[in-house]
């Protein structure tokens, strides 16, 4: 369930169909999309868009959606810039949590796929505090595509460990 923290927005969304029971683990048949390629109509790329078919990919026989990152981003999602938003060209988060409860309604599970090993170089971690959320150096230089998140690393001293603290 996402839930929407920020009680200063002037809507909140209404959960309608948390009650809706599930498919067990064993039942589950995926269907991955990437939503700025799905539907190929006219509502291509956004969140509207997928609810719009969720009855399609049902009949599929189709029991749970994975979602290719929709974090803020860019490109294709796996270098995200804002870990905490969705990315603007799908829509906001109103429309995803539309799109959740929609699938939840029709008996399906929602999964995110997401990036917690690296982030963009324009996120504003990396450029406010980069030692204290990334390794300083990749850890692997042929697996670099931006600061890699230094989970074992902890305020000193403290046991504070802030990038475990950020992604959770």
């Amino acid at each position: 369930r996402l839930d929407i923290p920020d009680p200063t927005r002037a809507e909140s969304y209404r959960w309608q169909h948390d009650a809706v029971p599930h498919p067990g683990h064993d039942r589950l048949v995926i269907y991955e999309l990437y939503v700025q390629d799905f539907p190929p109509d006219a509502g291509k790329g956004t969140f509207d868009g997928v609810t719009r078919l969720l009855g399609h990919i049902a009949d599929l026989g189709c029991t749970a959606v994975e979602l290719m990152p929709v974090m803020a981003a860019g490109g294709w999602g796996y270098t995200p810039k804002f870990f905490h938003a969705v990315e603007p060209r799908f829509s906001d988060e109103h429309a995803l949590c539309r799109l959740v409860d929609a699938a939840h309604e029709a008996g399906m599970v929602v999964f995110f796929d997401g990036v917690y090993n690296h982030a963009s170089t324009d996120c504003p971690l990396a450029r406010i505090d980069h030692d204290c959320y990334f390794h300083h150096a990749p850890t692997d230089p042929t697996q670099a595509w931006g600061p890699q998140f230094d989970y074992r690393s902890t305020i000193p001293g403290t046991s504070e460990f802030p990038a475990r603290h950020f992604i959770k």
